[in-house]
């Protein structure tokens, strides 16, 4: 018979040549021969953890026992708190016997160390906010025992993330967990599985799998209907009207931009006419039409006293196309994509010349005018102003990606990881231009007023056409990565991963009359993000 000897505060065991280490490092059946009471692991304890007991899955020195994988029987009660979506609810208290329901409420358990979720499906948007080792793939069913053929599946509703770890997170862990997002509904929406932002974190024994990403939105168009016309210019005065008969007013655009003007219309006196005014502004302007010098056989045609029109303005430059190196934006919410830029505005066409003024009577006894109240000759119509420029097309969004993990600074620890990214939705269409305004005709000449020998005042010219605004640029195509990541690149064979096709970039507007597509997208187990 062995021989057990006690001493105050401490246990000396003789004749057992089997038990000289510590009584924390026993087995279960030494446990039981010296009535010592075992931990979870199945290994003795006297009131203090054994080093051996410790296991480096865990966040912390958890006992084997208390990590599924590693004991070979069913976790116990003291591990942690429990969840099951069939046999739980968020009311209970996270015991074997009475689980919670939902991931988020066990989390929510004040000092919560170890969750132990059933190897069932959950549909909910999981937070982690707190050291914290998740367990997946045990069986509720039969005493919460590890089972590695029962992953627990993790998924969301649309535009969701199923998984987020926040940096306030610490060191935490999740093992035999298949973790899925689904397919993105928002326009430009993004599909991610699961985000770390500046969390450490372990993934052991896990599949991140995320859906497809949306198609971007189309950038708004500009109007359909032209742009405002140019403002008609006023006709001249009537000869015989007055001493000197003034020329038609300017007139400007409607558009609000006064330096597009149609000249002012030459003035009508009694022995010569005057020269109209310049179109504005002056490099593109109409030019003024020739005042009656009283030479032979003028007229207002022959002798360049109508004025000449505006010239037509230039199209707005069109929005560039998202380029290759805008590869889109990693957010604490997830991924924005490259848009495409906005289309310019068209520049307003430019002010007619005003036409020329005529001579009038030439005498004091108004012999011509047949008494009428002066002896001015008729004067020259106003210019028309240009056509006010047309309004550019929005740049097309970006197309939304598909990502499986998203890390943000963190530090991961991939062991046994498979990851499967879906495909990127199309960038966005550029929108349409709006169509540049018409010009304004250039007023009248005034009327000879029946007076056979007088002539006629002259034509102010056309304004210039407005130009058309830039069609948009269209948005990039959304992604298909396994891991994006800012900051330091974590470790994984890359054959781990399976990407889907890249979207494709969207057309400028207007059918992409300009050529300023988006880019294409990626496909890349692994990116980097500035």
């Amino acid at each position: 018979m062995r021989k057990i000897t006690w001493t105050l505060g401490t246990m000396v065991l003789v004749g057992i040549p089997a038990l000289l280490g510590s009584a924390c490092e026993n087995t279960a059946e030494q446990c039981d021969l010296i009535n010592v009471p075992c931990s979870p692991s199945g290994t003795g304890s006297m009131g203090s953890s054994s080093s051996g007991s410790s296991s480096s899955s865990g966040t912390g020195g958890t006992p084997a026992g208390c990590i599924p994988s590693e004991s070979k029987t069913p976790v116990e009660e003291s591990c942690g708190v429990f969840v099951s979506s069939s046999l739980g609810d968020d009311k209970n208290g996270g015991t074997q016997a009475k689980p919670f329901k939902t991931i988020g409420a066990a989390l929510m358990k004040a000092g919560v160390a170890r969750v132990y979720v059933c190897g069932e499906s959950f549909s909910e948007p999981v937070v982690v906010s707190s050291a914290v080792e998740l367990y997946g793939a045990v069986d509720c069913l039969k005493s919460w025992a590890y089972d590695p053929s029962k992953k627990t599946a993790l998924t969301v509703a649309e535009d969701k993330i199923p998984l987020t770890l926040g940096n306030a997170a610490g060191a935490a862990s999740v093992e035999d967990f298949a973790i899925s997002s689904v397919a993105a509904k928002t326009p430009g929406g993004s599909s991610i599985a699961v985000l770390a932002d500046g969390a450490k974190v372990s993934f052991t024994r896990c599949t991140l799998t995320s859906g497809d990403g949306r198609d971007g939105a189309t950038g708004e168009d500009a109007p359909s209907a032209a742009a405002q016309a140019g403002t008609i210019g006023n006709s001249g005065g009537n000869a015989c009207s007055a001493d000197t008969v003034n020329g038609a007013a300017a007139v400007k655009n409607a558009c609000g931009m006064a330096n597009s003007i149609g000249g002012k219309g030459g003035d009508g006196n009694d022995v010569f006419g005057g020269t109209g005014a310049d179109g504005l502004p002056n490099n593109g302007g109409g030019q003024a039409g020739k005042g009656d010098d009283s030479s032979v056989g003028w007229s207002c045609a022959g002798n360049g006293g109508d004025g000449k029109s505006g010239l037509p303005s230039t199209a707005g430059i069109e929005g560039a196309g998202a380029l290759m190196t805008e590869l889109g934006t990693l957010t604490s919410t997830g991924f924005l994509g490259a848009a495409g830029k906005d289309g310019d505005a068209g520049k307003p066409g430019q002010g007619g010349g005003g036409g020329g003024g005529v001579k009038g009577d030439g005498t004091m006894a108004k012999t011509l005018c047949n008494g009428k109240p002066g002896v001015g000759g008729a004067s020259g119509g106003s210019g028309g102003s240009g056509g006010c420029g047309g309004l550019g097309g929005k740049g097309g969004k970006g197309g939304g990606s598909s990502i499986a993990l998203v890390s943000l600074g963190a530090t991961l620890t991939l062991s046994d990881v498979t990851m499967k990214a879906g495909v990127g939705g199309k960038g966005g269409a550029g929108g349409d231009l709006q169509a540049g305004g018409d010009p304004g005709n250039g007023g009248a000449g005034g009327t000879n007023s029946n007076v056979a020998t007088l002539n006629s005042g002259c034509k102010g010219g056309d304004g210039g056409k407005g130009g058309d605004g830039g069609p948009g640029g269209g948005g990039r195509g959304g992604h298909s990565i396994g891991v994006a990541y800012t900051g330091a690149a974590p470790m994984i064979d890359t054959k781990q991963i399976k990407t889907g096709v890249a979207g494709k970039g969207g057309p400028g507007g207007n059918s992409d009359l300009k050529m300023n597509s988006g880019s294409d997208g990626m496909a890349a187990p692994i990116q980097v993000f500035p």
